[in-house]
């Protein structure tokens, strides 16, 4: 669930009542997002906040966002969107800015994991360490040839992912028999929805 999100004029836009402060903004009057986890914390189910920071210090970004929603027993952890990071060095993460944001994270619960998004090589990604995953956000091409790409991603760490149902893909849909078969160690498979 997107709960930073990239907007025009490298600001970032969150769903619920915030007084802008540098380059977050909102203009909600209530929370668009509170009453989805309500549910999911309900219901059972599991949910990633995902953050696509733009400009904004992904560590503020972090901290507001958990401050607001950590306490929810569906979260499991945060992801950061690098294709958004244009912070340091742009869509890259380092192994320091990965250890400041799984510190930050695990302070509001230590079961939370680091989820790190990007389409790119794995050099895009900092090393790997106990309670980071990969996600591979892939589309544009065929199963056959994103399969191979995120096989060889996948080689390089313990915990993947990989989104899949993007319409521009060929198929839109990769099964779980060739996701399994392309990276073993894939912990989550994420499939886009498209809200119309």
């Amino acid at each position: 669930m997107v709960v930073a999100q990239a907007h025009e004029s490298k600001l970032t836009y969150v769903p619920f009542p915030f007084e802008k402060n540098g380059k977050i903004y909102s203009y909600n009057q209530t929370d668009k997002v509170e009453p989805y986890l309500d549910r999911f914390d309900r219901d059972g189910l599991k949910v990633i906040l995902s953050i696509q920071p733009n400009e904004v210090d992904v560590a503020d970004l972090i901290d507001i966002v958990l401050s607001r929603y950590g306490h929810h027993k569906s979260v499991i952890g945060v992801n950061i969107d690098m294709e958004w990071k244009l912070t340091g060095n742009p869509n890259h993460a380092s192994n320091k800015e990965r250890d400041l944001w799984l510190t930050q994270i695990q302070s509001y619960n230590p079961k939370f994991k680091l989820f790190l998004t990007n389409f790119q090589d794995h050099t895009y990604f900092p090393d790997d360490t106990k309670d980071l995953v990969i996600l591979y956000d892939g589309e544009r091409t065929t199963q056959d040839k994103l399969m191979a790409k995120y096989g060889e991603l996948a080689g390089y760490y313990t915990s993947v992912g990989i989104y899949t149902g993007y319409l521009s893909s060929t198929p839109p849909t990769a099964s779980y028999e060739c996701i399994m078969d392309a990276a073993p160690n894939t912990e989550y498979i994420l499939h886009v929805i498209y809200f119309q």
